[in-house]
């Protein structure tokens, strides 16, 4: 299954029903030929589903030079010649809740793990078992650097 395919399947699970709210604004960099993540906390899952969309059809290249924690953690999806990483660059996962934040929703925390490359699910699945609930849990640029180059 293609990376479109992945990110539409957590588009359709994050989908909301009439009158139950919907897209949230957010103050994300838009797509141009290099962005940089210095420090962003996640938010709503769509919003970010759709920048990552947005940096592949532009063909973005993204430097990661500090957090990117929550749905911010989608930006893995692109390809992995097109993310860098700094010696500050860390990614936070954990299951995505909703109202308020005390309810996981497994359904979609699968499908965004399918997203995910392999060592970032091996590494998921072999310190948590999987996504973890509650607080994210950090990745490190000791491991990130084994399967990113190092910005310059």
């Amino acid at each position: 299954m293609s990376m479109a395919d992945k990110l539409a399947i957590v588009m359709a699970l994050t989908s909301v029903p009439p009158g139950g709210g919907g897209y949230v604004p957010m103050d994300l960099p838009p797509p141009a030929a290099e962005v940089t993540i210095a420090g962003q906390n996640g938010g709503n899952i769509r919003a970010h589903v759709a920048r990552v969309i947005d940096y592949d059809r532009a063909g973005t290249h993204v430097r990661v030079t500090g957090a990117c924690v929550s749905a911010c953690a989608l930006i893995l999806a692109l390809p992995p010649d097109r993310i860098c990483v700094g010696p500050a660059a860390r990614f936070g996962f954990h299951q995505p809740t909703k109202g308020t934040g005390t309810m996981a929703i497994t359904d979609i925390g699968e499908a965004i793990t399918d997203v995910y490359p392999p060592f970032v699910q091996q590494w998921l699945k072999a310190h948590y078992g999987g996504l973890p609930s509650g607080r994210p849990q950090m990745m490190g640029y000791d491991v990130l650097r084994q399967h990113y180059a190092t910005c310059g």
